[in-house]
């Protein structure tokens, strides 16, 4: 099974990574470790510090690799994308009952925003910023019939 990995360093893994460490080389292990393969490694700019490409045998040997990274408190933040095999996904959809009109009772969302500002005083009274926002929300049924609402 193909993982595609997207992570991002704690700091304490972060400084390790600048005094050298070989983060390549322990990817490369750990995928090892649980019969899979590293296929790529690459350090990125932006949402994400690191992308990590590999095969695992299975599922629950990708799970088992992902909470054992968790648990080592190396990464802030991980997610781990599956590849699907998409004829199986589109051959058990054909199998579904197809649905050509909504329900009568279908509900439709309309957001509206209504306000943002910021504040910042002069700098001889400190530092303050305040940003207000007011949302508003209207969940409506199709025959236009307000059902919820809330801001």
């Amino acid at each position: 099974m193909k993982v595609t990995i997207l992570a991002n360093y704690a700091p304490h893994a972060a400084k390790g990574l600048m005094q050298g460490s070989d983060r390549q080389a322990a990817v490369k292990a750990l995928f090892e470790s649980v019969g899979g393969k590293m296929t790529s490694v690459m350090f990125t700019r932006g949402i994400y510090d690191v992308v990590v490409n590999g095969e695992v045998p299975d599922q629950s040997a990708g799970i088992g690799m992902s909470l054992a990274v968790r648990a080592s408190g190396s990464l802030t933040e991980m997610v781990v994308l599956e590849e699907l095999d998409m004829k199986a996904v589109l051959a058990a959809a054909k199998r579904l009952p197809a649905r050509t009109n909504p329900p009568a009772d279908g509900l439709a969302f309309l957001i509206k925003a209504a306000r943002f500002d910021a504040v910042l005083p002069n700098a001889g009274q400190g530092m303050f910023f305040r940003l207000s926002r007011r949302l508003e929300f209207k969940l409506v049924s199709s025959g236009g019939r307000l059902v919820q609402r809330a801001c």
